[in-house]
């Protein structure tokens, strides 16, 4: 089950402040309406409906979402539904909303560019967003998904596909990168991504069978910094003469230049050139652009970049250019199959696929499936070398340990994955590369000094896989270790200085899970257990308690699998943490 949203919501929210959930249609008819009674902080959750409006967070740090967030199903995201019924633009930022105004898991349709950016978004004004699970389809105007003057926003799991004009166009956005990941911009009517005085960093994402003048994938003008890294390009189409299909950078007056790094990326069938390094130069040492190319698939290899003017590529290791091997490119599925080239050639410095193995080229890794000869289980050590050096200084040093994994395949090699997840912060999972060894010595002070709390310190849960010629063996534990500030070791007498709520462990849980929380001095303390349309499901605590740490046992065997929330109120302190139960 996913419950993407919902930790993004969360982790943005922060431990010490939460809002209320304003239900659609239920509290409002309108999202609108919805938005409009939110306070920052709150959770406007929408029905599956078609709602025939337009919407605009007027400044406001909530969150609109669909069920897809509580359950993870995509069909509230096809079911939940913006429409704009031809006549205004679907979403707008327009007053300097941040990364903690979050829209996901809705679709918008309909709509047209009415203002100057963006039909289905439109952001303007330093607006920065967080656009996640998104499908936008079947729009119309110049731009669908568009961003203007030091706009930052994030954009994670959208759809923008089968709509009349510029997929995503990102103008002016300044020295802060812009982050695309995991989006599919396909079969528009318009160029898929133009970038200007920008910067993107994209990964995991397809450009496909978009039409425009200047590129039919991506235009790249004023545009330093960019990094594309597993992106597939493939079959967009150019129609304006000397123009490429797939990336084309530059070919204006007037330009100062640009820079992509481009690695673990296919860029195959886009007519008429694949990339194009056009921008004009003078010879007297005038603007430029650099593309610098490493383990990519390019049709035609070398041969299929055009340069002019003395722009420059950099023509690293690992790029290949043979037929990627798609699963079925006539259907638009650019999976790979299993003879694919670009399975197990991208950078293999780069994170190894989600299977264990070195990362493949392209949007979509092609899963490899372990053979009967994995490596033999092995159990975890106990975490050594815990140190600590003066109050104002600390060094955390800890080697974290296991047993060697037996393999029984003639060749002898195994290596280890270790994970490490740093409890209770947003994406701080952390897979360090293929190790030869059975240990890893990490200084975790920077992470103690950022993230532990006041008295309960820094958890962290490890876990260690062996993998030997692809295949793969998952440690059958997960450990938890946790760093205090006291040489390891929790001082009994110790009262607290500040107050704590620390996340529940474990979590997601099946049964049970632990709660604890910290209070300074005696005072009136409620810990609550709401559901996810904030009905009271049981209260915990409700008394004066004394001062010092507390812990208490939340039973949910009676309860349905879902999401639950933990809300912790004092004179002078509250929080909220979010809970899954799983059966």
């Amino acid at each position: 089950m996913k419950f993407r949203l919902l930790f993004i919501i969360f982790a943005l929210l922060g431990a010490q402040c939460f809002g209320q959930i304003i239900n659609i249609p239920e509290d409002f008819e309108t999202i609108q309406a919805g938005i409009d009674a939110a306070e920052n902080g709150d959770i406007v959750l929408v029905q599956d409906g078609v709602y025939e409006e337009t919407i605009d967070f007027d400044g406001k740090a909530i969150t609109v979402a669909s069920l897809y967030s509580v359950d993870g199903d995509w069909a509230h995201v096809e079911n939940t539904i913006i429409d704009g019924s031809g006549e205004r633009t679907g979403a707008t930022f327009y007053s300097g909303e941040g990364n903690g105004s979050i829209l996901g898991g809705v679709t918008i349709r309909n709509c047209v560019t009415v203002r100057y950016m963006g039909s289905g978004v439109s952001c303007h004004a330093g607006s920065s967003p967080t656009l996640s699970d998104l499908i936008v389809r079947n729009n119309s105007g110049r731009v669908i998904i568009g961003t203007l003057e030091n706009c930052v926003p994030i954009l994670e799991n959208i759809t923008v596909e089968d709509n009349d004009g510029i997929g995503i166009q990102i103008e002016h956005g300044g020295n802060d990168p812009i982050l695309i990941s995991n989006c599919r911009i396909s079969n528009n009517e318009g160029t898929g991504l133009i970038l200007t005085s920008s910067r993107v960093l994209m990964d995991h994402t397809l450009i496909s069978g978009n039409t425009g003048e200047i590129s039919g994938g991506v235009y790249l003008g004023v545009s330093f910094g960019n990094i594309f890294s597993n992106v597939s390009i493939i079959g967009n189409t150019a129609n304006r003469e000397n123009c490429n299909g797939g990336i084309n950078y530059g070919h204006f007056e007037g330009s100062s230049g640009g820079s992509l790094i481009m690695q673990n990326s296919i860029i195959y069938s886009n007519i008429p050139t694949q990339i194009g390094l056009q921008l004009r130069r003078e010879d007297d040492g005038g603007p430029f652009c650099r593309l610098e190319s490493s383990y990519n698939d390019i049709e035609e290899g070398r041969d299929g970049i055009d340069i002019r003017f003395g722009n420059i590529l950099e023509w690293g290791e690992g790029n290949i250019g043979a037929d990627p091997l798609f699963a079925n490119p006539d259907e638009s599925d650019y999976h790979l199959t299993e003879d694919s080239p670009c399975i197990d050639t991208g950078d293999p410095e780069s994170e190894p696929d989600a299977d264990g193995t070195r990362a493949d080229i392209g949007a979509f890794y092609f899963h490899q499936e372990p053979n009967q000869n994995p490596p033999d289980a092995f159990d975890l050590l106990e975490p050594a070398n815990f140190s600590i050096v003066n109050w104002q200084g600390r060094i955390f040093d800890v080697q974290f340990a296991w047993q060697s994994s037996i393999d029984p395949d003639p060749d002898g090699s195994i290596s280890y994955l270790a994970r490490i997840v740093l409890f209770d912060v947003s994406d701080s999972i952390v897979t360090y590369h293929p190790l030869e060894d059975t240990t890893l010595v990490l200084d975790l002070t920077e992470e103690f000094e950022q993230y532990a709390q006041p008295f309960w310190g820094l958890t962290c849960h490890w876990s260690v896989a062996a993998v030997s010629q692809g295949d793969t063996v998952q440690c059958n534990q997960t450990f938890t270790f946790v760093m205090t500030a006291f040489d390891g070791v929790k001082d009994e007498g110790y009262l607290p200085n500040n107050y704590g709520f620390e996340q529940p462990y474990p979590n997601p849980f099946n049964s049970s899970t632990t709660i604890r929380y910290s209070i300074p001095i005696p005072a009136k303390v409620t810990l609550q257990i709401m559901d996810i349309n904030g009905a009271l499901v049981e209260t915990m605590v409700n008394r004066i308690a004394p001062a010092g740490v507390h812990e208490v046992t939340f039973e949910g065997t009676e309860l349905s699998t879902g999401i639950y929330f933990v809300k912790f109120e004092s004179e002078e302190f509250r929080a909220m943490h979010k809970i899954a139960l799983i059966k």
